[in-house]
């Protein structure tokens, strides 16, 4: 009975089937496409963030792959001092884009913090440097701040097996640092104007100090 139906098809039947076959083969073909291409996609990911794994090891062991330099600064005289923090990647490779920078201001008394941070979409190409600047908590230069910079790993989303409501970092502290008020004085903006604490001209005050000292006299003949 088979072989009756298949000997009373049209050929018209017969093309529309063959085509149909063509058609869902095709589709198949490319559905294996697409998910290779994802799949050397995420291999490439998956490479790219063990090698900033390796960084971060190499973080954790080793120092001067990322150099700090600070400096108190006012955007304008008499305004607010704020902290300039320049981080620069001493290290022969890339930062991705899975890190962040974060820098931390203490101060012990009175008990108050500033903090501020930048995401590193673009991330640090060897030698290039990373600029944030933070507000003081107070502005009392002779009280040191404690300052601490971390450089953060953000696990990626799309390689965890499931979806994690929290992100997943791994913290690293590249650099801490005690500013105290010579960070103040010796800012060339600061030695010219007159400080929060004394309200006096550090030049008239230099010459007072050096007024007071006694004056040796030459001995008698």
């Amino acid at each position: 009975m088979d072989v009756n139906v298949r000997t009373n098809q049209s050929p018209l039947n017969k093309t529309q089937k063959q085509g149909r076959q063509i058609k869902e083969l095709l589709t198949a073909i490319e559905n294996c496409h697409l998910h290779a291409e994802k799949l050397m996609v995420r291999e490439t990911r998956q490479r790219e963030f063990i090698s900033q794994l390796n960084i971060a090891s190499h973080l954790i062991n080793s120092k001067g792959l990322l150099q700090c330099r600070y400096e108190i600064l006012q955007k304008v005289k008499g305004e607010d001092y704020f902290l300039s923090c320049q981080v620069t990647n001493q290290s022969d490779i890339k930062l991705s884009c899975d890190w962040s920078l974060v820098v931390d201001v203490h101060q012990s008394f009175p008990r108050k913090s500033s903090s501020g941070s930048e995401s590193l979409n673009l991330g640090v190409n060897p030698k290039e440097s990373v600029h944030i600047q933070i507000g003081l908590p107070s502005q009392h230069i002779r009280i040191p701040y404690n300052v601490t910079v971390t450089l953060c790993l953000h696990f990626p989303s799309d390689l965890q097996g499931q979806p994690s409501q929290s992100d997943k970092v791994l913290s690293i502290v590249v650099d801490q640092r005690k500013i105290d008020i010579l960070y103040f004085l010796f800012d060339e903006k600061c030695l010219h104007q007159k400080t929060i604490q004394t309200r006096f001209d550090l030049n008239t005050a230099i010459t007072e100090l050096a007024l007071r000292r006694p004056v040796a006299h030459s001995a008698s003949v």
